[in-house]
């Protein structure tokens, strides 16, 4: 708790603006300013971006940067990080590593978003997992698509080689942004007539379990009853892999933030991914 604190007390402004009224909503406007509100922020911090949203803030009202990319790290993590925490501080030595720095990019897609999603068949509500990630297309443009389906008593009991032929429409996708909403777009696109080869990846979609997945969804006996909860999957740093989720607290010190880092070799690396995308080993 005492580096969280200090890290707090390294981080709030300092002006008069700010000090006015805290009866006038001062803390509230204090929190949402440190608040992680959505995963491009996540990203802007992990890599201090020099226009990242607090960066322009503490400009906009005359605050000092004050701050280091280690202090920016390290605010990332859910839990205080405590001298015994050796991993954390390996991880937060090897990224801001003044010749070496590694940073994360939301073009790449060698990380994902895992949305539990919820589906009624035959008025029985189901729960089954999602799994995104971002694909840069040859123009430059970029996407979401679902690259894993978590499994379902559903998925097992159909036919999967009965599937109508579909065509590629590129003006069909799920926009980047979308993330922001909890892929609010997914009550338009999972429907009947839900057409997979826009929204799959080729992996995906050539497997059973992804055919089986479309024909369910647009023959409409499977249907989509909205999203849940959200957490997302990074592989980009070498040696480790880590999640973010999202605290809702009136704080600082909320929003999206790291829940859990592992060490592990690029071929664990390799099993955790195959095994987030629920695909067999």
């Amino acid at each position: 708790m005492k580096s969280l604190l200090l890290a707090i007390l390294l981080l709030l402004p300092g002006s008069a603006v700010w000090a006015q009224g805290m009866a006038a909503g001062a803390t509230r406007e204090v929190n949402f300013l440190y608040e992680v509100k959505v995963i491009d922020e996540f990203i802007e911090r992990f890599n201090d971006a020099p226009n990242s949203f607090l960066r322009k803030e503490y400009l906009r009202y005359g605050k000092p940067i004050n701050f280091t990319r280690q202090d920016l790290v390290r605010f990332l993590f859910e839990k205080d990080i405590t001298d015994t925490d050796s991993v954390a501080h390996r991880f937060i030595a090897q990224v801001t590593d003044s010749l070496h720095p590694q940073k994360i990019s939301f073009n790449d897609s060698n990380w994902y978003a895992h949305l539990d999603c919820f589906f009624n068949q035959d008025g029985l509500r189901f729960t089954i997992p999602l799994v995104l990630r971002v694909e840069l297309d040859s123009n430059g443009s970029t996407r979401w698509l679902i690259c894993g389906i978590g499994d379902a008593p559903m998925l097992q009991n159909i036919d999967s080689n009965n599937l109508i032929a579909e065509q590629m429409d590129n003006r069909k996708f799920i926009s980047p942004s979308d993330y922001a909403t909890n892929f609010i777009e997914l009550h338009h696109i999972l429907k009947p007539g839900f057409e997979g080869v826009n929204y799959l990846t080729p992996a995906l979609f050539e497997t059973s379990r992804g055919r089986k997945f479309c024909q369910l969804i647009r023959s409409g006996k499977l249907k989509f009853d909205g999203p849940g909860a959200m957490r997302f999957y990074f592989f980009q740093i070498p040696n480790y892999s880590f999640t973010v989720e999202r605290f809702v607290r009136q704080t600082t010190h909320s929003g999206w933030l790291i829940s859990n880092i592992r060490v592990c070799s690029d071929s664990e690396k390799l099993a955790e991914k195959e095994k987030l995308l629920q695909r067999t080993l």
